[in-house]
């Protein structure tokens, strides 16, 4: 067991960055405790957290189990969960409620009032005080392209450390052996302004 403290935000930034790092098993250690640690205000200020580094330890297993040993690991913890499509939006400051919006070829838009599309683009959570991550879902893509913004709804504290900044990853085949990603990181100008972040194709 890991002597875990603080937030569940900075240590799953941790378990990514080891797994980016190559350092697999360190990064499934931290995931497995994130998820078995009860975290104060855990239903109110994180309330899917644990669904979504859930589903970031499977992603892990998928793509290097024959590297860990997942033997400490619950077997009903343990489920494949790949998807054509993951967007997550993660930002740096607290009180402060960005949306996810991403625009299928379709032209329906995932966002906070349309939490599931017609294609069955999902958006897990609307985070209304910091940090997210929001992320949309979609496990069979629609061909064409895909447009990415992120709407500046609230911040209600003042930023003594500066603006709020942004990540968006864009994750294609997330959880098989042919997994891509890129990411975009912005940084916002002012409250209530709507940000272009990108495009991107689903080909195959």
């Amino acid at each position: 067991m890991l002597a875990l403290g603080g937030e569940p935000h900075s240590l799953r930034d941790l378990a990514l960055s080891y797994q980016s790092n190559g350092d697999y098993q360190k990064a499934l250690e931290l995931f497995h405790e994130i998820i078995l640690t009860e975290w104060y205000d855990d239903e109110e200020r994180f309330p899917l957290i644990k669904s979504t580094i859930l589903g970031e330890m499977n992603n892990l297993i998928s793509l290097h189990r024959k590297e860990l040993d997942i033997s400490s690991i619950s077997k009903e913890l343990i489920k494949p969960m790949p998807v054509d499509i993951r967007v997550v939006l993660d930002w740096n400051t607290l009180e402060t409620d960005l949306d996810l919006w991403v625009v299928e070829p379709s032209g329906e838009k995932s966002y906070f009032s349309n939490q599931l599309t017609m294609n069955g683009g999902r958006l897990v959570e609307d985070y209304i005080d910091g940090y997210g991550p929001e992320e949309y879902i979609l496990k069979n893509a629609l061909l064409g392209e895909y447009a990415i913004e992120v709407d500046y709804y609230d911040e209600r504290v003042q930023k003594i450390a500066g603006p709020t900044t942004l990540q968006v990853t864009i994750f294609t085949n997330y959880g098989r052996k042919n997994q891509q990603q890129k990411s975009m990181t912005l940084q916002l100008k002012g409250e209530e302004e709507t940000v272009q972040v990108g495009t991107f194709s689903w080909k195959e």
